[in-house]
């Protein structure tokens, strides 16, 4: 469906980037051990929920519930932020991230025009726009996008200009054809970094020198925020304009726990944070927007650090290549120890860097 509450007002031209977190269901995925709280669902489809996300009433903490669409109209199923308006593609403890799905929709109105992104985030809890992880692009002609912070109009976060040539022979026809989608370089295609991260943005789009004929090339483009390693990879599978299928990619946002601070000295959580299992660490958010920490297990340990024990030891002797271990391993907790066996020499952390000892006489 159509969430009018993501978009840009009429007035926005070209493009409207609406973001949308999708919902899945809990299935077969191989969810990771002790991740979710007893009782709780820990997947929707593929997708694991680790808490403090979580489906259902005692399953969350306050802003992290998430929706699971498990009524047959998805397969597999999809998993949303909140109340089913923006899809999530993954969460990620360790990194404090969840990549959403960003859809890409379009406006038959005219340049210029002012629209608005990440609106229906408002409401669906603590989550920001990941800084210098996520571009701005714009494709299509002789079109400028500029990214304001939605609080402060004043406050331009980051702008673009795709500039389309002509041809020749038919100056009426924009050098579409000609130019390869597997880069974007300014020509009918440009991005930018977007350093600031926030939760909404106003967009601004304006025309830039002549605009294509209305016969051939109607003022329309596809302005939106994606994952920079995302597009960097995938620009060739969006297709050419005109008259392509609107895309969906993804972006990425961060997330704080509530909005207080770490009060333990050097990492130890305190007594204001969720920080729950032992072997955990607590860390401050930072960012222009946000406010307070993250949770960590400490090195050594992996799982959940919100939940009681939900930091676990590692076991590096079981992962070799992981560890960088082919000799005698001796595990320890939260570390451990890697040497060459008896009667052997040499380097254990690389392989068949042990060797057997040479004797003499």
């Amino acid at each position: 469906k159509f969430n009018q509450s993501m978009v840009p007002s009429r007035v926005v031209p070209v493009v409207v980037v609406a973001l949308w977190l999708q919902a899945a269901g809990w299935g077969e995925a191989a969810v990771p051990p002790n991740m979710a709280l007893p009782g709780c669902p820990s997947s929707c489809g593929d997708i694991a929920i680790p808490y403090p996300f979580g489906i259902g009433p005692g399953c969350y903490l306050d802003g992290f519930n998430l929706t699971c669409n498990d009524d047959g109209s998805h397969r597999p199923p999809k998993l949303f932020l909140g109340d089913g308006t923006v899809e999530v593609l993954e969460i990620s403890l360790e990194n404090t991230t969840v990549r959403v799905s960003s859809v890409v929709d379009t406006n038959d109105t005219v340049v210029p025009g002012v629209g608005t992104w990440g609106s229906g985030l408002a409401g669906a809890g603590p989550f920001y726009l990941t800084g210098q992880r996520n571009q701005l692009v714009v494709r299509g002609c002789n079109m400028q996008a500029v990214l304001l912070d939605a609080r402060n109009s004043s406050y331009v976060v980051a702008a673009c200009t795709s500039i389309c040539a002509y041809v020749n022979s038919n100056p009426g026809l924009p050098a579409l054809a000609s130019q390869p989608m597997d880069h974007c370089s300014g020509v009918s295609c440009c991005q930018t970094s977007i350093y600031v991260g926030l939760t909404s943005y106003t967009v601004q789009l304006s025309p830039v020198g002549d605009m294509m004929p209305s016969f051939f090339f109607p003022a329309m483009g596809l302005v939106f925020i994606a994952d920079a390693e995302w597009f960097d990879g995938n620009a060739t599978n969006l297709g050419p304009l005109p008259n392509e299928e609107k895309p969906v990619v993804p972006a990425t946002l961060d997330w704080a726990i509530g909005e207080s601070e770490c009060t333990g000295r050097d990492g130890a959580p305190g007594s204001g944070t969720a920080c729950s299992s032992s072997n955990s660490l607590c860390r401050d958010a930072t960012g222009l927007s946000r406010s307070g920490h993250s949770c960590h297990c400490s090195p050594g340990y992996e799982g959940n650090p919100y939940i009681p024990d939900g930091c676990r030891d590692i076991d590096e002797c079981a992962r070799p290549e992981a560890y960088s271990c082919y000799g005698g391993c001796k595990n320890r907790p939260g570390s451990f120890s890697c040497f060459c066996p008896e009667g052997t020499q040499g380097d254990p952390r690389i392989r068949n860097g042990c060797i057997r000892k040479l004797s003499i006489g």
